[in-house]
């Protein structure tokens, strides 16, 4: 027979982790958010902590904040899968002496806790790519420009032109905000450019599948009349008889090292600020073809 008081004992010596995801339309049938909870979720499983899914604002004050977290019983940290730029959702915490780690952002200075991958560089894989393959009338559909990730992948996607001394084309930048209808709409005023742009840099798989869903229903062959790359790796770049050529980004990875490293600072096992940058690689699908 277990004994009661043990077991007892050991659960409310448990702390809890919160997990904090910025709330978006349709999040639970997100990749994204799917991948940080599945990493997360692994660690914690591993690990003698309880786990709390928060849903936040992320135009949330620092007050909204404490009050927030004061509900949460034996706090030990809190991961944020993005804050959006939001740095007083960090002032807050770090006001309370709360251990965290944010996702998803690397912010350029020598005190925040943060894990990710590099937009910028892994962005100007992309265009490079496309530029290899002989193509210099090359559009971007980009994410939601509130967030870090999608400012930084249009900045890429700028530099690389710069470099390669591409002129930049105004009409050839257009917002799909990581949602595949506006992806879509975004494709059709692409389509509808003079000169159509051949190639498409979709800064994320679901807005690549919605410009190519939107390029076939207008009787536009992918590859062999538009090149499309994605970003992601997710199960929807492999849908489909096109396969999407994109940039693997390792969600669940990123989940889980934030998890280990929260966990790290909770019990004074690493030194302050924790910055880990994640390696992201190039995924061949059939989506590209060569001028």
């Amino acid at each position: 027979m277990p004994n009661n008081k043990k077991t007892e004992k050991n659960y409310s010596a448990k702390k809890t982790i919160v997990l904090a995801l910025p709330y978006f339309t349709d999040m639970f049938s997100s990749y994204y958010a799917i991948e940080i909870m599945k990493g997360v979720g692994r660690e914690v499983e591993e690990s003698n902590f309880d786990l709390q899914l928060h849903m936040f604002d992320p135009d949330l004050g620092e007050k909204t904040v404490e009050t927030h977290l004061a509900d949460v019983a034996d706090l030990g940290g809190v991961l944020f899968a993005d804050i959006d730029g939001n740095r007083k959702i960090i002032a807050a915490v770090k006001q309370k002496k709360i251990p965290y780690i944010v996702m998803n952002n690397l912010l350029d200075d020598n005190e925040t806790n943060c894990v990710g991958i590099d937009n910028k560089a892994a962005a100007e894989e992309a265009v490079e790519y496309l530029i290899k393959l002989g193509h210099k009338n090359i559009a971007v559909i980009t994410g939601n420009l509130k967030t870090q990730s999608a400012v930084m992948r249009l900045e890429g996607y700028k530099e690389v032109l710069a470099k390669h001394k591409i002129k930049e084309n105004p009409e050839y930048i257009v917002n799909g905000a990581y949602n595949r209808e506006k992806a879509q709409e975004a494709m059709a005023k692409l389509i509808n450019e003079k000169p159509r742009p051949t190639a498409v840099f979709a800064t994320s798989d679901l807005m690549a599948f919605g410009a190519i869903m939107m390029a076939l229903r207008e009787d536009i062959n992918v590859p062999e009349e538009i090149s499309i790359v994605g970003f992601d790796n997710s199960p929807i770049a492999a849908l489909g008889h096109v396969t999407i050529t994109t940039v693997n980004q390792p969600l669940a990875e990123m989940g889980s090292v934030a998890t280990k490293s929260l966990i790290d600072i909770i019990e004074g096992n690493v030194r302050q600020p924790v910055k880990k940058v994640l390696r992201t690689t190039m995924i061949m699908g059939s989506s590209c073809k060569k001028l």
